[in-house]
């Protein structure tokens, strides 16, 4: 079966999304490095893992990693969205939404209040997303990324 012809009822129905395990750290990095203009180091990956496991999900399909989320904690009431991505073969077919659902259930059993993220001011897909979501956009970053684009920073209280 052809990628293009999966549907989003059959992928979102044989997802599972779990913890992340070392072994799923080269993959992600695949997935990272084709998803943003100025994606995280494999290094900073390993240590993402090592400092954020308990925040940190991969979703997969047919035992393929096929995206991925990081949260972070910042302080006692916030949670952060580090980093969020999906392969671009299954992109717009809710799995996205299903990471952030998933560390947002996290971060409230934890009794976090606000969830925050920056995204690419171009990124308005992403954007998008987040507001279906109930994120707002509460500031601007200038020249957040290393190529001078700017980010917004968006926030969502739980």
């Amino acid at each position: 079966m052809k990628i293009s012809k999966i549907t989003k009822k059959h992928i979102l129905k044989n997802i599972s999304i779990r913890l992340v395990q070392e072994a799923d750290l080269q993959r992600i990095y695949e997935i990272e490095t084709k998803a943003f203009k100025t994606p995280y180091s494999f290094f900073t990956l390993q240590t993402l893992f090592w400092f954020n496991r308990e925040y940190f999900y991969v979703a997969e399909l047919k035992e393929k990693v096929i995206g991925f989320i990081i949260g972070d904690l910042r302080g006692y009431s916030h949670g952060h969205i580090v980093s969020i991505a999906v392969d671009e073969q299954y992109r717009g077919k809710g799995i996205g939404r299903c990471l952030i659902e998933t560390l947002i259930e996290k971060f409230k059993k934890n009794g976090i209040k606000i969830v925050r993220l920056e995204v690419a001011v171009s990124n308005i897909v992403a954007q998008s997303i987040y507001k279906k979501m109930g994120f707002k956009i509460v500031d601007c970053i200038e020249k957040y990324y290393s190529d001078g684009e700017d980010a917004f920073i968006m926030e969502k209280r739980l």
